[in-house]
């Protein structure tokens, strides 16, 4: 959560690839459980 809120910073230089990241962190975490 902390490098989500980190990352909120620069939502302006790359909102498409942190959203992208952050599917592939969930999709990651869904994988893991």
């Amino acid at each position: 959560m902390m490098i989500t809120r980190k990352r909120r910073k620069r939502r302006k230089i790359g909102s498409k690839t942190l959203k992208r990241k952050r599917m592939t962190i969930m999709m990651w975490h869904s994988s893991c459980n």
